[in-house]
This record gives structure tokens, sequence and C-alpha cells, in this order.
């Protein structure tokens, strides 16, 4: 694993020379020791509050995991395996664009723990399309409940928030098509790798045939299995709830206050428009519609506003990016393999 953070290195710098001048951009926005004010004086009470709801987020997370690990991969992992798991994938989503990273890092270390590659991308599988899903409905009715009052204060929102669900659905479409349709998959992918071949971007191709129309076979019956479908979805479900609660509680912690709904529903937009940002842990593009749709909510307070940006982005993103760094660090000692060994 420390491999993968080597071949990493540029998007981790990447990563970190973002937050340090996306940092210092919010910083010098206004006065610097007025922003330090702001922060030096949060409510504990709300704040404690926060990070709960972020280490709650956390553990829905965790307990989905251990469950694909147990129901559908079925092989031995403890819990401290599975949140090193878990904080590995967070430390690669953070550092690759889109957050690609973490879900093939977490598959590639299943794998090396004993986990049938198929049963294992099928729980992937399975986790990402239940997991859109969850978001998309989740978010949708939260939007359209508030919509008037977003609509009204700032439209082109509602349009940013439109188009990253579309991208969403028309992701999660292609993917359960493709899968319907394997020979059709196949065919793709053969020219794909023809094409790489031909440029001399691979050495040889590969015949996909047996491993996609397995994993299509698997994926179909997965998704006619209710049960693990209705677990997965209320723990997405929990943990969308844990995570949007974090900001109404961060700027509660500043001193201000706002309609509950509101501040999620406006969470849960930004998470939309995010999504348009190409950058690693959608840098930027999470920021600007932070500031543009809480501006919305909270008026001009703009110190408030740029201190509660600071923190959310801080608990939110960095700081499981932090924890990721260390489990990677220390994964040898968290293995399945290692505690049998014992």
């Amino acid at each position: 694993m420390i491999n993968h953070i080597k071949k990493q290195r540029k998007n981790l710098i990447g990563a970190s020379l973002l937050f340090a001048a996306i940092t210092f951009f919010i910083f010098t926005m206004d006065d610097p020791k007025v922003i330090w004010a702001s922060l030096i004086k949060v409510n504990l009470k709300w704040f404690g509050l926060a990070i709960a709801c972020l280490v709650l987020s956390w553990f829905y997370q965790i307990i989905m995991l251990k469950y694909m690990i147990a129901k559908i991969i079925k092989i031995p992992y403890s819990m401290l395996a599975v949140i090193d798991l878990y904080f590995t994938g967070k430390f690669f989503d953070g550092i690759t664009p889109a957050a690609t990273g973490g879900q093939i890092v977490q598959a590639v270390k299943l794998a090396k723990g004993g986990g049938d590659v198929e049963r294992t991308s099928l729980a992937f599988g399975l986790r990402f399309i239940v997991f859109q899903l969850s978001l998309i409905a989740f978010s949708v009715i939260l939007a359209i409940w508030n919509f008037n009052f977003f609509y009204s204060h700032n439209p082109k929102s509602m349009l940013m928030f439109g188009i990253g669900v579309g991208l969403n659905v028309a992701l999660v479409v292609i993917i359960i098509l493709f899968f319907k349709k394997p020979n059709v998959m196949n065919d793709k992918l053969n020219k794909i790798s023809n094409f790489l071949k031909k440029y001399k971007l691979i050495k040889k191709t590969k015949n996909y045939s047996k491993t996609i129309n397995n994993f299509s076979a698997s994926l179909q019956l997965g998704l006619k299995n209710y049960k693990i479908l209705i677990i997965l979805s209320l723990l997405n479900v929990l943990f969308l709830i844990s995570y949007h609660m974090i900001v109404y509680y961060v700027f509660n912690s500043l001193g201000l206050a706002a309609d509950f709904w509101l501040v999620i529903s406006a969470s849960a937009i930004i998470w939309f428009v995010s999504i348009l940002s190409p950058l690693p842990g959608a840098a930027i593009g999470t920021e600007g519609a932070f500031y543009v749709l809480m501006s919305t909510l909270y008026g001009d307070q703009e110190i408030a506003i740029l201190s509660a940006l600071i923190l959310w982005r801080f608990l939110s993103f960095y700081l499981p990016m932090i924890l990721g760094v260390f489990f990677v660090l220390v994964e040898t000692k968290t293995t399945p393999e290692t505690k049998e060994k014992k």
C-alpha cells in the first residue's frame, strides 16, 4: 500500500497545495485576524455535536463495509481491519479526481485479504449503485421541498444541482445497462484495449468476456436480494443525514442559527454542485458552492461563513484524509492475516 502512496505522490502534493492555497485565499478574503478570532471563539458544545455527527457518519459507512464483507464477499475481517480499510479508502478518495481511487484500493486490499475477485466486484458494484440511488433520492426530495427558497435566491445553484443529479443518474443507468447487456460492454472494452495497444499504451489485450458475464450474472442476482439492498439503503440514508448535519452544528458553534432543513438541503445541493469539479476533493467547486449557498441562508455574515467553511471542510474532508495516512502507514498491524498469525 505504501507503493500506492508513492504512485499517487503528485496527487497527494497537489491536494495538499490546494488545501493550503484555498485556506490562504479564505483567510485573505477578509481580515485574517478577524477570521481567526471567530474560529477560536466557537461554542464547544455545538462544535462537539458537529464532531459527533462526523463520527456517526463514519460509523454508518464502516458498518456498511463490514456488512458487505460478511454477507457478500464472505471472508473473516475484524472490525479494526474494516476501520483500516475505510480510512485507507478515504485517503485515496481525497487525492484522486472525483474520488475514484478509494474503492479501487479497498477492492485490492480485500482481494489480497482472501476475497474472491468476482464477489468483491459485486459488493462494490452494489454499494455504488445503491449509494448513488440513495443519494439522488434523498437530495432530490430535499431540493424539491425547499425549491422555491433556493430558486428565488440563487437559480443558478439549482441549475448546477440539476446537472449534477443528471450526471449521476446517467452514470447509474449506463452501469446497469452495461451489465444487463454484457456482450455490449465486452465489445466496448475490447475496442478500448485494441486502441491502447495500437498506440503502445499497453503491451497486450485481454479478453474480459468471461469475467464480465460472470459479474453481470452476479450483479443481476444481487439486485434481486432485497434484504441486502434495503439494509445498504438504510445505512446510506443514515450516513447522509449525519453527514449533512455537520454543517448545521458548525454554524451553530459560530453563533448562527437557521432553519434545520434549509441547511441540510443546502448541504445536499453543495454535494451535487461539487461533483462538477474535476480536482481532487472537488476543490474550489465545493468551497465556491458552500460560500454562495450559505450566503443565501446567513446573509452578509461573511466572517462566520468563511469560518464555517474552514471548519466544515477540515472535518468532512481533510480530517478523514489525515487519519487515512495513519492507517495506510500502519496497515501491516491491522490486516486479517497479521491477526491470524498472532
